[in-house]
């Protein structure tokens, strides 16, 4: 058992990074994890494509522990859909360290980074870090992350925290995975809801920009617009619930869903305001007439009221191999 486990999501070909072509985006980060000054971890890998390279560490052997696993049944992969929470959650499943790390596929870690991350973690105290973005050899200003280390009330990315918290959170929000992103935003408002305390450091993960994603995203939109599903969940009757997966969305919940309005100004969405004077907006699904493919209603409420979508990762545990297979029949068309 060890002390960390870095949880890594995958969904990224081979040779996906842009300026590195001829190098695959697991040696980028293992060649950053064998330099680490802190050697007690473990690596788990979850893979939208591990049935096309699942072999790769039988081939390519490491010194620390990697497992790398399929993501966990879900309804939002075999839709050509981002299922990022999913696999950040399935990460969880197999994770076996006291403190949970998550980076990306396609990012390098400071040599002294676990170092930092072992001495700074405790219970209810997170540890996010920024980050650089990187072209090749030259350094992104405008895609790096320009904040200031320093105490924040709510995460961007680059989180690492005590295994007992996260699943104290029931992992990452799986209702974000009907569209892309903000998932972190909502998983640190929610520590901050649940009083943890939340500290930037300045220790710099250095991101590549890549390309190549799985096959069946290339074409993929969004359901639902992140930022709605954000709004949702810091409204009136999620405010104080710091739980996710754990509460299934009202009617009333659904139904702001389903206003979700496609005015289009140019080629962004414009802001729109409801009674309550709440802005949001929706960037996803959009055509020249202003209308979503993806605005079917039926559609909507099938996939943010399924059952799959509701469960608790600390009971998951205890039995991998029957969650999974209960899972899956749940999943089934």
């Amino acid at each position: 058992m060890s002390k960390i486990s870095i949880c890594v999501g995958s969904a990224h070909s081979d040779y996906g990074m842009k300026h590195l072509p001829d190098l695959h985006i697991f040696e980028y980060l293992m060649r950053s994890l064998r330099k680490q000054t802190f050697k007690d971890f473990e690596v788990v890998i979850t893979d939208v494509l591990y049935e096309q390279r699942k072999n790769y560490f039988k081939e390519h052997h490491e010194d620390f522990v990697v497992k790398h696993v399929p993501v966990k049944p879900n309804i939002w992969i075999p839709r050509g859909l981002f299922g990022i929470s999913t696999s950040k959650n399935t990460s969880l499943l197999y994770a076996s360290g006291d403190i949970v790390v998550y980076t990306g596929d396609c990012t390098a870690l400071p040599p002294n980074f676990l170092e930092i991350i072992v001495e700074k973690v405790k219970p209810n105290y997170c540890i996010e870090s920024t980050y650089d973005c990187y072209f090749g050899d030259k350094k992104e200003i405008g895609l790096s992350d320009p904040r200031k280390p320093g105490m924040v009330p709510a995460t961007y990315g680059y989180v690492s925290l005590c295994m007992e918290d996260a699943l104290d959170l029931n992992g990452y929000n799986e209702m974000f995975d009907g569209s892309k992103g903000l998932e972190d935003c909502n998983f640190g408002r929610r520590m901050y809801v649940k009083g943890m305390d939340i500290e930037l450091i300045d220790s710099c993960p250095i991101h590549h920009q890549q390309h190549g994603v799985c096959p069946s995203f290339s074409k993929s939109e969004n359901i639902k617009c992140a930022r709605l599903m954000e709004m949702l969940s810091v409204g009136e009757s999620r405010k104080n619930v710091y739980r996710a997966n754990s509460t299934p969305y009202t009617e009333e919940e659904i139904g702001r869903l389903l206003e979700c309005s496609y005015k289009v100004k140019g080629d962004r969405c414009e802001y729109v305001y409801d009674a309550d004077g709440l802005g949001y907006f929706c960037t996803s699904g959009i055509n020249k007439e202003g209308t979503s493919k993806y605005g079917d209603v039926d559609k909507i409420k099938y996939m943010y009221t399924h059952p799959s979508l509701i469960f608790d990762l600390r009971e998951q545990r205890k039995n991998i191999p029957e969650a999974l297979k209960k899972l899956e029949e749940l999943c089934k068309e």
